[in-house]
């Protein structure tokens, strides 16, 4: 058996030790009593306990990069299809979608461009929430009260 086998064998020792709801609360003690139980393993099999916490730090490194790209991967999923999900509500939304969608951009247009400063425009667009449809109603309204006048007719 290499170390690396070993390691997994007494890492998955490990995982059991904690329930599953704590691991992610207790992420980095777990990570910790793997390289104790490495450093141990090393001592065990005379490779020394520098050298297997050494190897054992590079493995968790690596398992801990997948599960970020894995998580980050499936975050940017869930946001992609929230964004779509909010697009095509927004475009069959009641009050400004539908029929009305075509001209409503022009009305969401005037009241982004008077209510949101250049920041806030830009924090909506770093945030990806522009397709937002109360995002898009709140600016629609305010875009209806803007191009109406005082007897409540349309400009």
């Amino acid at each position: 058996m290499t170390f690396e086998s070993i390691l997994d064998q007494k890492f998955a020792e490990v995982d059991t030790l904690l329930p599953k709801k704590e691991k992610r609360q207790l992420g980095f003690v777990q990570e910790a009593m793997r390289i104790a139980v490495a450093m141990k393993v090393g001592i065990a099999i005379s490779i020394g306990a520098a050298r297997a916490a050494e190897i054992a730090s590079h493995i968790i490194a690596e398992k801990l990069n997948e599960r970020q790209t894995a998580a980050k991967t499936e975050f940017e999923k869930q946001l992609a299809n929230e964004e779509l999900f909010w697009a095509e509500s927004a475009m069959n939304d009641a009050e400004y979608g539908g029929d009305k969608w075509e001209a409503s951009q022009d009305i969401i247009a005037v009241g982004r461009d008077h209510l949101a400063t250049p920041g806030a425009v830009e924090l909506i667009n770093l945030l990806g929430v522009g397709n937002h449809p109360e995002l898009l109603r709140m600016f629609y309204r305010a875009g209806k009260l803007l191009s109406t006048t005082s007897n409540g007719e349309d400009r």
